[in-house]
């Protein structure tokens, strides 16, 4: 078994032919390995197409005429990149969102669920499943609700939803299979920029909710995350 060390963190590295690396710690967590996987991508080294972190892993994708060289990983630094930003996020509720199945598995009905959504903070942990998705932990267990067994066709963009343990928004419209509980009228990424997403892994995010007139409003502006929160 090979051994890689980065920023004092050991990863097992498994390696698949020619096309990927997968470094692999059980205990690093998902902001860590999304962190570190930030670090070797801000490396551009030819021999790496794609990073991609998750809870336990990176998936490094890589060049096929290009020379592996591991030795290029050293100096990854996790303090390079734990600067976060603390976002806030307008919220209106959807009326018409998933609520008999969150109150099916929560006990919880839609007042009451988001009294105590609305008291969570939320770190980013990683992005996936769609160019900018954020998923977002730090909910109480009691609000935790499994995907719909049947996902939906479409999805509107700017959807909040729950999934499990986690909190995504759904950044263009999609089919998706988590609990929608309402939308913001923010746009989430900049699909000029990669990586598209504002959020970051170990940024703050809390939810403020807001009303059908304040909605449109800000919809109206066409105004980005960043701009709601820095401009």
């Amino acid at each position: 078994m090979k051994l890689l060390q980065l920023d004092q963190i050991k990863y097992e590295i498994r390696q698949y032919g020619n096309e990927f690396l997968i470094l692999k710690n059980d205990s690093c967590g998902a902001v860590c390995n999304s962190l570190i996987g930030k670090s070797i991508l801000d490396k551009k080294l030819p021999f790496i197409k794609e990073v991609i972190a998750s809870e336990e892993e990176i998936l490094i994708a890589l060049s096929e005429t290009e020379l592996i060289d591991l030795n290029a990983l050293t100096g990854i630094s996790v303090k390079a990149n734990q600067e976060s930003k603390q976002w806030t996020i307008p919220l209106l509720i959807d009326n018409n969102g998933d609520w008999s199945h969150i109150a099916s598995r929560t006990g919880f009905n839609q007042d009451a669920y988001i009294q105590a959504f609305l008291q969570s903070k939320l770190t980013m942990q990683m992005a996936g499943f769609l160019p900018g998705f954020p998923y977002l932990k730090g909910l109480d267990k009691a609000l935790y609700c499994p995907r719909k067994e049947t996902p939906s066709i479409s999805v509107r963009a700017g959807s909040i939803a729950v999934g499990g343990p986690y909190v995504g928004i759904y950044p263009v419209d999609s089919p998706g299979g988590w609990n929608v509980i309402g939308v913001t009228p923010l746009h989430i990424i900049n699909a000029d920029h990669i990586p598209p997403g504002f959020i970051n892994p170990g940024d703050i995010i809390k939810f403020k909710l807001i009303d059908k007139p304040e909605y449109h409003v800000l919809k109206n502006k066409g105004l980005s995350l960043n701009d709601y929160n820095f401009s």
